[in-house]
C-alpha cells in the first residue's frame, strides 16, 4: 500500500517537473521565435563593381550614369574613401547595401556613405527627413527602438533568474540590480529620446534600406553591446524623403545596364 502511495506521489512530482520544463520551453520558443517578411523593390539601372586594391582591399566603381562628370565624381569619392582606410592600415571590402531611388548606400566595415546619384553629393541624415519633422521622427525612432531593446534585456534577466531559481540555486544579486537599472533607464526613455533628437550630429553614421533608416553603433550606458535606432518607413513614410526626393522625371541612367529586383528580407523578434 505504501509503495503504491509513494509511486503515485513520484508520478505527480514528475508531472509537475515536466510541466515546468515544458512551460519554460514554450515561453522560450515564443521569445526566440522570429516573424519574417520580404520587401521587393527596383534597383537603380546602375552597375557597381568591386575593384581590387593592394592590401587585400577593394573599392566600389560605378557605371551607367548619363552624366559622366557626376559618375567620375562619385568614383573618385569612393576610391578616395577606400584609399583612406588602406592608409590607416585597414583591409576594407565595401559592400553595396542600397541601390535604389537614385540613391547609393555603401558600407565600409560598419561606417556608411550615402550618395545622391543625381548630383554625386553625400546625403546627410537630416536631408532625408522633412525639416519640420526631424525631432519628432528621430525621437520616436529612439523611443521605439531603445525601449524595445531594454524590455528585451529585462525579460532575458527575469527568465535567467527564474531558471536558476527553478534549479534550486540562488541568482546573483547583480541580475536584480541590472533589472532595476534597466527599469530606471526605461522610465526616462522619452526625455532621452527628445534630447538625442535635438542634438543629433550632422555627420551621424546611418544606413538606408528599402524599409527604413538605421542609426547603428550607439553607446547606451545600460547596454553591454552597442545599440541601434530604426526609423521604420512603414510608420513614417510620409516623413522620410528618400522615397521620392531624389527621383527625377527623366532617367539619369544611360541604359547600358538594367537594374534587377531587390529583396529586403527582415526578421522581427516576437515579444
Amino acid at each position: 500500500m505504501k509503495k503504491w502511495i509513494i509511486g503515485v506521489l513520484c508520478l505527480i512530482i514528475l508531472m509537475i517537473v515536466l510541466g515546468i520544463i515544458y512551460t519554460y520551453k514554450e515561453e522560450k520558443i515564443e521569445y526566440i521565435g522570429y516573424k519574417e517578411f520580404s520587401y521587393i523593390y527596383d534597383k537603380n539601372d546602375l552597375k557597381t563593381e568591386e575593384i581590387n586594391m593592394n592590401n587585400d582591399s577593394e573599392y566600389i566603381k560605378i557605371s551607367g550614369l548619363k552624366n559622366k562628370k557626376i559618375e567620375k565624381k562619385i568614383n573618385k569619392k569612393l576610391y578616395d574613401l577606400s584609399k583612406k582606410y588602406v592608409k590607416e592600415g585597414k583591409k576594407i571590402k565595401p559592400i553595396v547595401r542600397f541601390n535604389s531611388y537614385n540613391i547609393l548606400s555603401i558600407e565600409y566595415g560598419g561606417q556608411y556613405i550615402n550618395i545622391d546619384l543625381t548630383t554625386g553629393n553625400e546625403i546627410k541624415l537630416k536631408d532625408l527627413i522633412d525639416s519640420d519633422n526631424i525631432t519628432p521622427v528621430i525621437a520616436h525612432g529612439y523611443y521605439e527602438s531603445i525601449s524595445k531593446q531594454i524590455a528585451k534585456e529585462i525579460k532575458e534577466k527575469k527568465e535567467l533568474i527564474r531558471l536558476i531559481t527553478s534549479e534550486g540555486r540562488t541568482p546573483d544579486a547583480r541580475f536584480e540590480e541590472k533589472i532595476e537599472e534597466l527599469n530606471k533607464e526605461l522610465s526616462n526613455i522619452y526625455e532621452k529620446a527628445v534630447i538625442f533628437a535635438k542634438n543629433i550630429d550632422d555627420d551621424i553614421n546611418y544606413s538606408i534600406s528599402p524599409t527604413g533608416i538605421t542609426i547603428p553603433d550607439l553607446k547606451i550606458d545600460v547596454f553591454r553591446n552597442r545599440a541601434q535606432i530604426n526609423l521604420d518607413a512603414n510608420d513614417s513614410r510620409s516623413k522620410l524623403n528618400f522615397y521620392y526626393k531624389y527621383m527625377t522625371k527623366e532617367s539619369i541612367y544611360d541604359g547600358t545596364y538594367k537594374g534587377t529586383k531587390g529583396i529586403d528580407e527582415r526578421q522581427y523578434r516576437r515579444q
